[in-house]
């Protein structure tokens, strides 16, 4: 479920509402922005992803009507360090002050029961909190906003032009526990006085001892074209001891007034703290939030969606990408915690190299290359991800090790990572699991526990014993994993010195295809050898007795049907794969760029025997599916001698020699 339900209540016609604390879904984030542009229109500078943002890091509660579609929602952050860029300069010095992000009503439901509803939550949430209030920003031009904070017991402390980009100037409102919403008293005050008055001149504003009076348009372009109006605002509320009390309708002083004007009064306060508004007086920058690029999202084990940013500091969570709403995956450029950073240092642990083949039979192909990772600390290119995975789990005192289920080589190099940062690591193996795989994983440190059954029991083990031990971690498939198989892509290219025509990767569970959708992807985004730069053909192979994956493209299917893995390829020896239907999804959007191909079990021993004459290297079978899939893609002329190949050996064999451990 997208909420969870709180209380019912009717509104004076009768109509059924109901009220509910939001969950951080990719549904209720669509439901959130569809109210948004129905309420604000198009143009405004938000997209869902801020959504999520507050979702994760407050509480937000939504309106329903009696068809269970949300009307009205209203989000607080409780830490101004997750409010929108533009906004933490003056949320920095307040933090004794909590934040209200957004509060938004369906056009066909601002009646007097929903209104009051929002606004008996907000008072609520500044009484249940520790902190002194709550502070919010409102356009000057959305008087009906205005006027509904006004109702709820806010006050304007301060003017801030061109907050949000030109012309989105902002009104920044505050609501004091200590404040009564006695805003129907103080209404009537002033539109007695204004009515006794009626000499107040258009457009300007008019003085008393104890309160001012300004007129404010209800219309953008009116509004940021009067520049005394502008003046006057940042100057009283800025610079003086005002603060907006009341917003009053000009229909209700003047029958022949606009409807989309109304008189702010300011009040006098000489025990008002300017410091709350002297950092306006300084020119602020938008560039930063105006125009913010789609993120991609990240789905926990309970459904929930989350940005990147907090899918990385939570990673403890077992984080997995959502799919994608577009063809590509894309990336905020504000995202300073990606991994993918350049001055990332991958030579600590991970070691892989480019070796040129020219297979016999062939020699015209000049261009082949093997990715060999059998050179790394413990032979496998799962290394790569640990060395990510295991430098998060070294920054965190209150996390003894990590737990995960296997196949082996990411249990050899998780067990191997938590040795060497001083952790535990307990791995979760498949009977099947090869005896040589075993002693590997003791050798490095890991404690083994061997699960009656394949992969996909050997996870739900693995997950239960986390359940258990909250000491621990549940590494398997988490965000960090992920992306330490999306840094591979630029480990390729930069061995390169150019992007690959044609990528093969033996297909397991998917994490290691995924990955490098994703590294790609960021790579092609940020302009990465911008010359050169293109998308690879990512081809996917598993093996005729493990593969799910490819039966669901072969067949046109939407989703994965498992199976029962029965073949010698253990390391991809998964019947339910976790990423399947990510991969399968996103090769349908991207037919040119994706394919899986399925190869004969009958051909790895002999492809084991032709990479051993051609390279020298020994692998294990898993490893040897790219090369039949390679041979194949030859004979039928899919692949001509111009293009650069790169061919994933992502595990050595039993024979292999283990390197020496140098994590810094």
């Amino acid at each position: 479920m997208d909420f969870s339900p709180i209380e019912n209540f009717y509104d004076s016609t009768g109509r059924f509402f109901l009220v509910a604390k939001l969950c951080p879904t990719l549904q209720t984030c669509l439901d959130m922005d569809r109210l948004y542009r129905v309420g604000f229109g198009e143009d405004l500078p938000l997209l869902h992803i801020d959504h999520i943002r507050i979702l994760e890091n407050g509480t937000s509660f939504g309106i329903f009507n009696d068809s269970k579609e949300m009307i009205a929602f209203r989000s607080f952050l409780f830490d101004w360090r997750y409010s929108n860029p533009l906004d933490k300069p003056f949320f920095k010095g307040h933090e004794n002050y909590f934040y209200s992000n957004h509060t938004v009503i369906h056009p066909h439901f601002r009646n007097c029961a929903v209104a009051d509803k929002i606004a008996e939550l907000t008072r609520k949430q500044v009484c249940e909190k520790e902190k002194r209030g709550m502070r919010t920003s409102v356009s000057p031009w959305n008087l009906r906003g205005l006027a509904f904070h006004g109702k709820s017991g806010f006050r304007i402390t301060s003017f801030i032009p061109d907050l949000f980009g030109p012309g989105e100037h902002r009104f920044q409102m505050v609501l004091e526990k200590r404040d009564q919403p006695d805003w129907y008293k103080k209404r009537n005050h002033y539109k007695d006085l204004l009515l006794r008055e009626k000499e107040l001149p258009k457009d300007q504003s008019k003085s008393h001892n104890k309160y001012k009076v300004l007129k404010l348009e209800g219309q953008k372009n009116l509004f940021s074209e009067n520049c005394d109006l502008i003046e006057n605002l940042g100057k009283f509320l800025n610079e003086k001891y005002y603060e907006g009390i009341v917003l009053i309708p000009s229909r209700l002083i003047d029958l022949e007034e606009d409807e989309n004007s109304a008189f702010l009064i300011l009040e006098n306060n000489k025990n008002k703290d300017l410091v709350q508004s002297t950092h306006f007086r300084k020119q602020i920058k938008y560039s930063t939030f105006y125009g913010l690029s789609q993120n991609s999202l990240f789905e926990n084990i309970e459904g929930e969606y989350h940005t990147l940013e907090y899918a990385l500091e939570h990673a403890n969570q077992c984080f997995e990408s959502a799919p994608s709403n577009s063809d590509f995956i894309t990336f905020s450029d504000s995202l300073n915690s990606s991994p993918m950073m350049d001055d990332l240092d991958l030579g600590k642990f991970a070691e892989s190299r480019l070796v040129k083949i020219y297979p016999n039979d062939f020699e015209i192909y000049k261009n082949i290359f093997a990715f060999d990772s059998t050179a790394s600390f413990t032979g496998s290119i799962k290394d790569h991800a640990t060395e990510l995975v295991a430098s998060f789990v070294k920054s965190q005192e209150h996390i003894e090790g990590l737990v995960l289920a296997s196949t082996g080589n990411m249990g050899a190099s998780e067990a191997a990572g938590m040795t060497i940062i001083g952790k535990n690591a307990h791995i979760f193996l498949p009977k099947s699991t090869p005896q040589w795989k075993i002693a590997k994983i003791e050798k490095f440190g890991g404690e083994v526990h061997v699960v009656t059954g394949n992969y996909d029991q050997a996870v739900i083990k693995a997950r239960e014993f986390v359940q258990r031990n909250k000491q621990f971690i549940y590494g398997g498939e988490t965000v960090l994993r992920l992306w330490g198989n999306a840094l591979i892509a630029k480990v390729i290219v930069d061995l390169m010195e150019d992007y690959p025509d044609y990528l093969f990767i033996p297909v397991g569970d998917g994490a290691q295809y995924y990955g490098f959708v994703l590294g790609f992807t960021y790579l092609i985004e940020k302009d990465y050898l911008t010359l050169r730069k293109k998308f690879p053909k990512l081809i996917g192979v598993q093996v005729d007795g493990a593969n799910p994956i490819y039966r669901s493209v072969r067949d046109g299917s939407d989703r994965i049907r498992p199976i029962v893995p029965k073949t010698s390829a253990d390391a991809i020896a998964i019947g339910d794969p976790l990423y399947g239907k990510k991969i399968i999804n996103w090769i349908a959007r991207n037919p040119e760029l994706g394919e899986i191909m399925s190869v004969s079990e009958k051909g790895i021993p002999i492809a084991l025997s032709d990479i051993e004459k051609n390279t020298g290297i020994l692998l294990e079978a898993s490893s040897s599916v790219v090369w039949i899939a390679l041979m194949e893609k030859i004979k039928q002329k899919q692949i001509s001698e111009e293009n650069k190949s790169v061919l994933l050996f992502t595990g050595g064999s039993s024979y292999s020699q283990l390197n020496e451990p140098h994590f810094g």
